[in-house]
Formats: structure tokens, C-alpha cells, sequence
């Protein structure tokens, strides 16, 4: 089902254009993780929660392959789940011939607009194609739910363009750790998006399409590419959040639509239940360090204990949601001051202080929710141990733990406290709060 691919490709031409050897299409595209810096569990209860990007990445790379029988396929390469997939070239070219299920007709659907498709019956369709395939049902439930985003997202996207696609190569790679809360999946099907657009731009480009992108019946895609730019423009953003969120349906069932956000945009997100997620800056370079405990956790599971306490202790447990709600709009205050500050001022250090301090508090109000672990506890305690704060993210109960480094921390102190986490089991990872989000690398 699969075949080793050894072309050589170059990078991209003077000219802007992203062309391998044999005139073909190559470029990679990288979207951020994210991590919840405050507001877990709170916001199932509408109260505030922030959100930020991280400097760890998934990358994707399309390459095109040369027009020749051994070529014919489409091939899929996700090494960080060890997921290695040929299609066809000519069964695929046969979907995006059959039209899509949309509503209320095709002339209402185009590439803007993915809330139009029917994408139970769509996610239905390519799930009964990917059945037939040889070696399917052999995968795990992850390898399953990574192609069937990527074959999901292709079809879906590009069944109503007028483009010429080629046989290609696509591969995916991530720093980041699977099912651990800091955005895995989102990262990945906004790889697989904003990869796609890109490719449609590419391909508009070299058959001289202008105008109209739609096939005859479909609505009309009016959309404007720029040249080649490091950041995709608002347009292409918002569609590339948009698809994503469809994308992140698939292994998540019903996502906040935060992950697939922030992961497109970058930066800091600031999001309240019922309302349109709010976009913010982070001018302020903030470095984190990320504790992966190495223990699973259950998020649904996680939820429902909050929810037991509530139910319990209504005075009690509303009264901690709201102290959680009150951690984050300090926290919030506190990165818009540092956003404004000069970095050697007293205001910066007060205002990362109370950072600090806003940190310990939100942990020990999710501890008492009862969502914390001994794991968790111990990180804590251990960044304690060489004066700093760390706090849970995510459901809890395992997963990672954050901890802001404090401009002040010198190289050594730092080596100190790795030191400290690693002997005790812990990986560690120093990263960057504020990434910038999807982009094209190269």
C-alpha cells in the first residue's frame, strides 16, 4: 500500500515560486501548539480562560511527485505515529469528481464557506472509501483518525475547485506530545488546512487561473493570494480556522473551537463561553517550561468530577469558579501591562510577579476541585523548592505542568531546577509563550 519516495527537491525559486527539480510543487507549512495558561474546567461554566501558543510546532511538507507510473499515488507520512498510507492517484481523482453533500444545494457551497457541507455525510463517505482500502482496519483508532482527517479535509476542500492536482507526498511531523493537552491535533489539522490553501494558491498559480476557482455549479471562490508571505492573510486564516474546527470534530466530537484558534493565529486568545473567542498580543517575550508527567488522563472523566463537586457543594464550588474567573482577568491585566512596559522597569517585574503568583493560586483551586495529581504535586513542588511557580494544565490529572521562567532566572538556576525535574522522571521542555501561528517556512 505504500512506496519509498527519494526525489530530491530545492527550495523555493527567485522568483517566490516553490518548485522541486521536475517542475513540481514543494513547500512546508508549520502551525503552533497551545497551552491553557488559566481558566481550566472554569470555562465549562462560562468564566474566562487564556490561551496561548507555544513555540513547539507540527510541520507539514507537500511535495509533488514526478508524472511517472511508479508516482501515480497520493502518499501520506505521519512518522511521529509510525503511519505510512498510498492512495491511488486515479481513485482519489475519482472522488473529487462525485459532488459533494451539502446544504441546501451545491450552489450554495464553496471553499469559504465549509458550514455549508454536510459533513456528517461527508466524514460517512470517506469513512466508508477508507474501509475498502487495504490495511485499514488494521490501524489503530489514532492512525484512523489522522488519515481520515487528511482524506476528509483534501476531499472536502478541494471536490469544488476548478485546480489541477498532481500526485504528491505529504508528510507531518510535531514537537509536540499526543493527547497531552497542548494542541497535538489541533496543530495537525491546521497543518493539513493551511497546506491545502497553499497548495491551491500554488496550483492557481501555474495553470493561470484567475477569477472564479469553483467548478461550474458550485458557488463562486473569489479568494485573493498575495505572493509568497511567511503568514497567510486574514482570509486564508479565518478559512483555514474554519475547516480546522470541522477537522478537530473528528477527534475531538465536539471541540470549544479554542485549540483550532489559537493554533491559527497565534499569539494569546482570550475566550468566554457564548461569546467570539478574543484575539490578543503578546509582545512580551514569556518563556515556559513544560513538565510532562508521563501519566494519562481522561478528560471526560476529569470534567465530570468537577461537575460531582458543584453539584455537592454549589456555595463552595461556584464560589472557587468564580475565583478562577476573577485569577484570570488578573492574569490577563498582568500580560497587557507587561505588553506596555519597558522589560527593565519595576512595573514589568511586579506585573510577572503577580504572574507567578496567580499561577500557584489557580493550581490550588484546581486541586481543590480535586483534579490535580501526586505527579503534579510533586513538579510543584520541586519548582517551589528553587523559588518558582508552577501550576497544572489542561483537564489535569496527569498530562503537563507549566511553569513560568521569570526573566530574572539565570542560566544556572535553570540548569538547576531541569536537573532536579529530570532526576525525578520528569521531561522537561523550555519553550515560548506567543508563537506566531500558521505560516509558510518554506
Amino acid at each position: 500500500m505504500s512506496s519509498a519516495i527519494d526525489s530530491q527537491f530545492s527550495n523555493v525559486s527567485p522568483s517566490g515560486d516553490f518548485i522541486n527539480k521536475s517542475n513540481g510543487i514543494v513547500f512546508t507549512i508549520s502551525a503552533p501548539g497551545k497551552v491553557i495558561l488559566h481558566g481550566e474546567h472554569s470555562v465549562v461554566y462560562g468564566k474566562l480562560a487564556l490561551a496561548a501558543s507555544l513555540g513547539l510546532r507540527t510541520s507539514g511538507t507537500l511535495r509533488e511527485l514526478e508524472n511517472t507510473d511508479d508516482a501515480s499515488v497520493i502518499e501520506v507520512h505521519f512518522p511521529d505515529i509510525n503511519l505510512h498510507y498510498s492512495f491511488d492517484f486515479k481513485e482519489i481523482q475519482n472522488l473529487l469528481d462525485k459532488p459533494l453533500p451539502v446544504n441546501p444545494d451545491i450552489s450554495h457551497f464553496n471553499l469559504e464557506h465549509p458550514e455549508r457541507l454536510d459533513h456528517d455525510l461527508h466524514l460517512k463517505n470517506v469513512e466508508g472509501f477508507l474501509s475498502g482500502t487495504e490495511g485499514y482496519h488494521n490501524l489503530s483508532k489514532l492512525k484512523k483518525n489522522s488519515l481520515v482527517s487528511f482524506l476528509y479535509l483534501f476531499t472536502a476542500m478541494f471536490t469544488s475547485l476548478n485546480v489541477s492536482i498532481r500526485p504528491f507526498h505529504f508528510s507531518v511531523s510535531s514537537h509536540l506530545s499526543i493527547g497531552a493537552g497542548t494542541g497535538s491535533s489541533a496543530s495537525f489539522v491546521v497543518c493539513l488546512v493551511a497546506s491545502f490553501l497553499h497548495y491551491v494558491k500554488l496550483l492557481s498559480k501555474r495553470g493561470n487561473v484567475g477569477g472564479n476557482l469553483s467548478k461550474y455549479g458550485y458557488g463562486p471562490t473569489l479568494l485573493t493570494f498575495e505572493s509568497y508571505t511567511a503568514r497567510l492573510t486574514e482570509d486564508l486564516l479565518k478559512i483555514t480556522s474554519d475547516w480546522s474546527f470541522y477537522g478537530e470534530r473528528i477527534h475531538h466530537g465536539n471541540p470549544s473551537g479554542i485549540d483550532n484558534t489559537i493554533c491559527t493565529y497565534g499569539s494569546l486568545l482570550v475566550f468566554k463561553k457564548g461569546c467570539p473567542p478574543e484575539r490578543k498580543t503578546m509582545d512580551y517575550p514569556l518563556k515556559l517550561l513544560l513538565i510532562n508527567t508521563k501519566v494519562s488522563r481522561d478528560t471526560k472523566t476529569l470534567v465530570g468530577k468537577v461537575a460531582d463537586f458543584v453539584q455537592r457543594f454549589p456555595e463552595v464550588g461556584n464560589g472557587l469558579l468564580c475565583t478562577m474567573d476573577e485569577v484570570s482577568k488578573n492574569a490577563l491585566d498582568c500580560i497587557e501591562c507587561l505588553n506596555k512596559a519597558d522589560s527593565s522597569c519595576e512595573e514589568t517585574a511586579g506585573a510577572f510577579e503577580k504572574l507567578e503568583e496567580l499561577s500557584d493560586i489557580n493550581h490550588s483551586l484546581l486541586r481543590i476541585l480535586g483534579v490535580s495529581h501526586p505527579t503534579l504535586e510533586e513538579i510543584v513542588t520541586i519548582l517551589r523548592g528553587h523559588g518558582l511557580r508552577g501550576k497544572l494544565t489542561g483537564a489535569g490529572g496527569g498530562g503537563y505542568a507549566t511553569c513560568l521562567v521569570p526573566p530574572s532566572c539565570s542560566q544556572g538556576d535553570l540548569d538547576a531546577v531541569l536537573t532536579d525535574l529530570s532526576n525525578a522522571g520528569f521531561d522537561v521542555k523550555m519553550t515560548s509563550l506567543g508563537d506566531a501561528g500558521v505560516r509558510v517556512d518554506s
